[in-house]
């Protein structure tokens, strides 16, 4: 192959090297454009927000854990769904909730308008009741 290319003239050179160019931009272009069609029907399941994710559960996981438990010590009878699901399970719902509300709203250009905790929250219990 390298014998090939090297009895090519430098114009045939060039061409190819420049198709080659055009055609890597093509795939790059194509694959950016399916990432974020992909992205914007679900903004959490990106792979750099799966990867966060991953990480957040493995920090959040034992303090949810740790505060699930003293909310059972207190007899909260609405918490047993949510202790049913586990704290690790709780810990990814939470984190693609934040992510789908707060990216999602960043992505939409809606930085004027705040997100405000309660609505984090309303949009977090949703996503808890849904499972």
């Amino acid at each position: 192959m390298t014998q090939l290319w090297n009895t090519l003239p430098a114009s045939e050179k060039a061409r190819r090297l420049n198709l080659q160019a055009v055609d890597e931009e093509d795939i790059l272009d194509d694959s950016l454009a399916r990432y974020l069609l992909n992205w914007q029907r679900k903004p959490s399941e990106g792979v750099p927000e799966q990867a966060l994710t991953v990480r957040l559960v493995e920090h959040l996981g034992d303090s949810i854990l740790q505060y699930l438990e003293d909310l059972n010590r207190q007899k909260a009878g609405w918490l047993q769904p949510i202790v049913e699901l586990g704290a690790y399970k709780v810990s990814t719902i939470l984190c693609h909730t934040i992510f789908d509300t707060v990216i999602y709203d960043i992505a939409r250009e809606r930085r004027g308008s705040r997100i405000l905790a309660v609505d984090l929250a309303r949009e977090m219990v949703h996503a808890l009741i849904d499972r």
